[in-house]
């Protein structure tokens, strides 16, 4: 990496100190408790752990990506570990972690491949183990400008989203489907621009 390209990417991370990702940070920080083993399923760039308040808290990046990991790995020091490996098959004990969270992700998948991540969740977090995902809502307004721009450019901005969540009964039907886990919260984020839902579930 060229001087000018580390200068780059230290005026972005300062950038995203001072973005909605300080929000996911405080929602984390505020749900999770202070000790424990902690997950970011679907990792990316880590971004999302920037501002975790660290305490006694094990934090590991979990991509399916290796590449995005060794970048991370590079520019994230709150990290302990970081691990490549799918969502759909984790490679941890049973009843071993007590959070996982993740922005971005649950969006991504169909219906029948959520209820398999939804079991291989409980299958991990312990009793009470908590999960809190930053899903995007099919209805917000930043969704809606970039899917009208996407339709009238014949472009895609982001990759397939089949499941943006459509409402908090879409949401709770999910769960009650899935029925290892209760709702905990589910909140429209006015600051992050309305681009995400923050939802809290407690496996039962």
């Amino acid at each position: 990496m060229s001087i000018k390209d580390k200068n780059t990417w230290d005026e972005h991370w300062a950038q995203l100190e001072n973005s909605f990702f300080n929000n996911v940070s405080k929602t984390l920080n505020k749900y999770f408790p202070q000790d424990g083993i902690f997950v970011d399923c679907g990792s990316g760039t880590s971004q999302t752990a920037v501002k975790i308040i660290k305490k006694d808290k094990n934090l590991i990046a979990l991509d399916i990506s290796y590449s995005i990991l060794e970048y991370a790995q590079k520019n994230i020091n709150i990290m302990d570990s970081f691990v490549n490996a799918d969502i759909f098959k984790l490679p941890f004990k049973n009843s071993s972690i007590n959070g996982i969270w993740n922005l971005g992700v649950m969006e991504h998948f169909d219906l029948k491949e959520i209820n398999q991540i939804l079991n291989e969740f409980n299958r991990v977090l312990k009793k009470d183990g908590i999960f809190i995902a930053f899903w995007p809502a099919r209805y917000g307004p930043v969704n809606i400008l970039f899917s009208t721009l996407g339709f009238l450019l014949n472009k895609n901005f982001f990759p397939d989203e089949p499941s943006q969540i459509k409402s908090k009964k879409w949401l709770e039907n999910i769960i009650i489907k899935n029925n290892h886990f209760k709702l905990i919260k589910f909140k429209i984020s006015i600051i992050n621009m309305f681009i995400y839902n923050i939802i809290n579930l407690k496996k039962k």
